[in-house]
């Protein structure tokens, strides 16, 4: 079924990054702080332009809102059992129906692997 918009059309309607940071952003952010897990992967998808300023405005957002975590790397080994909580922040380039369609549930909740 198409709507007969292109594909560029149907993502330019979508809702502007500073409307979600204004109206849902505080709720976010204080859940992600809040959260009481040792390891939290946090998964941003808002696009393919990740330089767009929208976009690294809420890249900063979310690392402030991590600020007391220590940002786990895969060299360091399975952090679940140890002392501190760590986290991993991905800013993923494509679109939220190509994320949802490509990710599984496990990719979403356990340790991400950066390549």
């Amino acid at each position: 079924m198409t709507t007969g918009a292109s594909l560029d059309e149907r993502h330019a309607r979508r809702l502007p990054a500073d409307e979600i940071c204004s109206q849902h952003g505080d709720r976010l952010l204080t859940a992600i702080r809040q959260n009481e897990r040792q390891y939290l992967a946090v998964h941003a998808v808002l696009g393919p332009n990740t330089q767009e300023p929208d976009t690294v405005r809420l890249r900063q957002l979310l690392r402030i809102s991590l600020w007391h975590r220590q940002e786990w790397k895969a060299a360091e080994g399975d952090p679940r059992g140890r002392p501190g909580r760590r986290f991993n922040l991905e800013i993923c380039p494509c679109w939220g129906e190509d994320f949802m369609s490509a990710f599984t549930e496990q990719q979403l909740t356990e340790l991400w692997m950066k390549m």
